[in-house]
């Protein structure tokens, strides 16, 4: 009888051991595989969008930039309307920012002026601003194509 107790006492310790190292070894397994296979973010509405901000983050009339492929950008509130455009000049010269009091997108390199929708308003620049696509959901602002 102390025989076969013994026997189920060393299974028991030596599924405890296992299962200890297989835990030891997931510990440090996992953060090389999270670089080799990264999250993607989900397409929303079939369209590969990336979070921006909460919906009560972007107040009317503020802008806030944010990255989409490496590339800077701005979401902008306009009378609870929302856009998102380039945050980098046509012309590549100058980050731009958003002047509240004229509603328009300012470069300050060259004084060259955008709305919301890209277009070129004034300065020396001849291309518009890069638009992407903006959808509220959950409560979050996404942005992309």
């Amino acid at each position: 009888m102390d025989q076969k107790n013994s026997v189920t006492k060393h299974r028991r310790i030596d599924y405890l051991i296992g299962t200890a190292a297989l835990l030891l070894v997931g510990t440090f397994l996992y953060p090389p595989l999270q670089i080799l296979w990264p999250r993607v973010h989900l397409p929303i509405e079939s369209s590969l969008m990336v979070p921006v901000s909460d919906e009560a983050g972007l107040l009317p009339g503020s802008s806030l930039p944010f990255v989409y492929q490496g590339r800077r950008y701005l979401a902008i509130n306009l009378n609870g309307r929302l856009y998102a455009l380039s945050g980098v000049c046509s012309e590549g010269s100058g980050i731009l920012h958003w002047d509240r009091s004229r509603r328009l997108l300012v470069c300050p390199s060259h004084g060259g002026t955008y709305d919301v929708h890209g277009n070129v308003v004034s300065g020396p620049s001849h291309n518009p601003l890069t638009v992407l696509n903006i959808r509220v959901a959950g409560g979050k602002i996404y942005a992309g194509r």
